[in-house]
């Protein structure tokens, strides 16, 4: 399954969390949690995009009001074929 990006924040954040208890000054742990946050927005952007896509493909041949009420069923598809 792949994960969503609030999934793999949620890891890393944690992950972070431990790594920072013992191992890390507060600067690098700011710096690193910059870094992540970046990350996750950048993963969810490219999954906007990746359903914009699969929304504008599947929605070619109808018109666009039809279209329009599909979306809440495109993401279901679209989010089930990302498991």
């Amino acid at each position: 399954m792949k994960q969503t990006a609030v999934e793999w924040l949620e890891e890393e954040w944690l992950n972070l969390d431990l790594e920072f208890t013992g191992l890390l000054d507060t600067k690098e742990y700011d710096l690193r949690r910059k870094s992540i946050i970046q990350q996750a927005n950048q993963m969810e952007k490219e999954r906007m995009i990746d359903f914009a896509k699969y929304c504008l493909n599947n929605a070619k041949y109808l018109n666009f009001e039809k279209a329009l009420f599909n979306t809440e069923e495109y993401y279901e598809i679209f989010k089930s074929a990302q498991e």
